[in-house]
């Protein structure tokens, strides 16, 4: 029997909830931990499918024809359950990723950690095992239609990694993780001809909760006011600076490659080198955090009356060649263009 357009459908559905979230994740290890975490994520997803290959091939005799390909009733029945598992093991994952007090510094010595390691790390597998399940279970009953198979699974594959970006810049990874979800259940309708009203009607109930939570998500972020909704490393930088009494979050804000906050009254104090000879007024910094690291300073006063200028280090350039036409300066605490342009330097 032919695969059905529905079932095309529930393979795509499949391969972008899959890569989507695969994309999703490499920004969220990478703010909840540190960079180096976001290399885990092929591996997440190449135990996952193998996992779920090795499933396919113990557990399926059972239920084969003689030919040796599984039938239609099966296959839509793991299509039902891919779609199900992968949404429902998503927000599991999120939960137990948040719970877990996994503290990767401390590994070495803490044994614990270990096992806080592994849990964190399985967790994260399954969401891929569910998908694994119904595209294996779609190639395990299609003989000589394995090409349009392996078709548009990569054509669900590309348009989750296009999906994936564009939702990260709209909502942040919270509201990436929503719309996996939202993608992954949807692969049930695929084999919706089995489908009981009670299914159906909770189906479309939770897509409904999905798009009303992403457009909330979406909100938030264009208001700069996105929770980070992630458990992030104690080590960094902004679970830090959030500690200090009286700190505030001014600003939070996610992007495809990054997530910004800036918070007040975290003792921000970001002079380096400056003289002692200074005996004026330090200026008012604010803390602004990438990804939930160390804080860099925004200096809140005008650029003529930066009057510290004078007193840090890199005054002695001004001083030698004052009046320059060009000046190439690290912007990285945005201290040298204050500078630079309290110096006169004409391009900056």
């Amino acid at each position: 029997m032919k695969l059905t357009r529905g079932t095309y459908f529930s393979v795509a559905a499949l391969a972008g909830a899959a890569l989507m979230l695969e994309s999703t994740l490499t920004r969220l290890l990478a703010v909840a931990q540190y960079y180096h975490f976001a290399f885990l994520v092929i591996s997440l997803a190449l135990l996952g499918f193998g996992a779920s290959g090795s499933i396919l091939t113990l557990f399926s005799p059972r239920g084969l024809k003689k030919d040796g390909f599984l039938p239609t009733q099966s296959r839509d029945k793991l299509l039902i359950l891919s779609g199900c598992g992968f949404a429902g093991s998503l927000m599991v994952a999120y939960l137990v990723i948040n719970w877990l007090p996994f503290d990767s510094y401390s590994i070495a010595w803490d044994r614990s950690q270990v096992i806080n390691f592994v849990l964190y790390y399985l967790v994260l597998t399954l969401p891929f095992l569910f998908a694994g399940l119904g595209i294996g279970a779609v190639l395990s009953s299609s003989p000589g239609e394995n090409n349009r198979v392996y078709a548009v699974n990569l054509f669900g594959s590309g348009a989750g990694i296009i999906l994936g970006l564009l939702v990260m810049e709209l909502a942040g990874v919270p509201g990436a993780l929503i719309a996996c979800a939202m993608v992954g259940i949807s692969a049930i309708f695929g084999s919706r001809e089995i489908l009981s009203r009670m299914v159906l009607g909770l189906t479309y109930l939770l897509l409904t909760v999905g798009i009303i939570s992403l457009v909330v998500t979406i909100k938030l972020n264009m208001e700069q006011e996105a929770p980070v909704g992630i458990n992030i490393s104690p080590y960094k930088g902004l679970p830090y600076a959030q500690k200090v009494p009286g700190a505030k979050a001014v600003l939070g804000a996610w992007n495809a490659i990054s997530r910004i906050d800036v918070i007040s009254g975290a003792s921000t104090h970001v002079l380096p080198g400056l003289s002692y000879a200074y005996q004026g007024q330090l200026p008012e910094q604010l803390g602004m955090a990438f990804d939930g690291d160390a804080l860099r300073p925004i200096t809140l006063i005008e650029a003529e009356n930066f009057q510290v200028a004078d007193y840090l280090p890199e005054a002695f350039a001004f001083y030698l060649h004052p009046g320059g036409d060009t000046l190439v300066v690290d912007a990285g605490s945005g201290l040298g263009v204050l500078q630079a342009i309290r110096g006169g330097a004409g391009d900056v």
